[in-house]
């Protein structure tokens, strides 16, 4: 009788932690579904500060090159740096006066023009960066320069026969509030004309979705959507 007793009571024990185990198991699903929800939930959230964080990257970036053209321009009476290629590269070596991170380079703590060639990574935009391999770097050009819209010249001068050269800012501002006056800007297929070198490897639409960072010649950045 007491054996019979004893074996009951194991089998109630079985049965219990059977239950038990099955409960468990019902929890364990029901919270990796709620735990499922609350990732899908928060992922735009997610990539949206993700890509508001490149979005600000990409304003410092700028704002370096705005304090590199004015201490430029505080050494040469006022003049902007050029004749330079309005799709501004990223890369530069000795022979590269072309182009403005070549007359911007020390200004931004980079090395100076030599060989071989390097990056500035001021002149890379934190929004392109990821899609790209190490060597399509070398080809970047993720800004343009203002190639006179808004102005009645092209304030960094034009690269090529019957070109012409850079403008002082005083100049500029003659005519035009330089806080007005765009002077470099993320470069996609939509602003940048498609006649230049460079233009099919852009992006369709702006890097930061739906505004461009600008750089107004005053020093001032600011996202233009």
């Amino acid at each position: 009788m007491i054996e019979q007793f004893e074996l009951s009571k194991t089998a109630k024990a079985v049965q219990h932690g059977e239950s038990r185990l099955a409960f468990t198991l019902v929890e364990l699903t029901a919270t990796l579904l709620v735990l499922s929800l609350v990732a899908l939930l928060g992922l735009p959230t997610l990539v949206s500060g993700n890509q508001r964080t490149k979005e600000a990257s990409c304003r410092s970036n700028l704002r370096q090159v705005g304090f590199a053209l004015q201490s430029y321009t505080d050494l040469n009476n006022g003049l902007l740096p050029g004749p330079v290629f309005s799709l501004a590269a990223a890369n530069y070596n000795r022979d590269s006066t072309n182009e403005l991170v070549w007359y911007l380079a020390e200004r931004l703590g980079c090395p100076a023009p030599a060989w071989p060639a390097v990056i500035a990574p001021q002149f890379l935009c934190p929004s392109q960066r990821p899609e790209r391999s190490a060597r399509a770097e070398l080809s970047a050009r993720d800004y343009t320069l203002n190639d006179g819209r808004g102005a009645s010249i092209a304030p960094f001068g034009k690269v090529g026969p019957g070109g012409v050269g850079p403008v002082k800012l005083e100049t500029l501002g003659s005519t035009t509030r330089l806080e007005d006056l765009p002077a470099m800007a993320d470069s996609d297929k939509a602003n940048v004309n498609p006649t230049l070198p460079g233009w099919g490897a852009l992006p369709c639409r702006p890097a930061h979705g739906n505004g461009r960072n600008v750089l107004f010649f005053d020093g001032h950045v600011e996202t233009k959507r």
